[in-house]
């Protein structure tokens, strides 16, 4: 077989080998509500949330439930240092519980996150038609007085495409 025949044959392989992937799903995240949520026990409603749409929340950063002992809890977990440190030294969970609850019920935000990742929790929330409620519980004294600051919470929807894109095998 000739050198340019071979090339040929090599070239229509090539592109008979292009196909098309179909199904290959990206997601985007759309920022749809944002607010802090405070210490002090007040609840805080969000928009309604669309009935089956899949949402993204997530919680960041830290509250004091005792102020003036500077004892620090995040969504999920809380800290007896009392140096007043970004980064804590030690960390429990709440048994069965959770500080940052939605409509009254306790979240299971995940794994510990210290200072150098913010405490930044997440997880995801499939709508429902309503508005959800969320509220910073002081599950350590239960005295709101003595509490300080806030845990910013931002929801997110999540929208997926599907996108077809070439692949070539060989």
């Amino acid at each position: 077989m000739k050198q340019s025949t071979r090339c040929f044959l090599l070239l229509i392989i090539f592109t008979l080998t292009i196909t098309q992937l179909p199904n290959v799903s990206s997601s985007t995240y759309t920022l749809i509500w944002e607010e802090d949520i405070s210490s002090s026990g007040v609840p805080q409603v969000s928009p309604v949330l669309i009935t089956g749409k899949l949402y993204y929340i997530e919680a960041d950063e830290i509250f004091w439930y005792d102020q003036s002992g500077y004892f620090a809890a995040d969504a999920q977990y809380y800290t007896t240092d009392n140096t007043n440190a970004w980064q804590w030294v030690n960390h429990y969970a709440v048994p069965e519980s959770s500080f940052l609850q939605i409509n009254g019920e306790s979240v299971n935000w995940g794994p510990f996150s210290n200072g150098d990742t913010g405490h930044t929790y997440s997880i995801e929330y499939i709508g429902e038609g309503e508005a959800i409620t969320f509220k910073i519980v002081d599950l350590m004294d239960e005295t709101y007085s003595n509490n300080h600051c806030h845990l910013p919470v931002k929801i997110y929807e999540i929208t997926t495409s599907d996108e077809t894109d070439p692949v070539v095998s060989i």
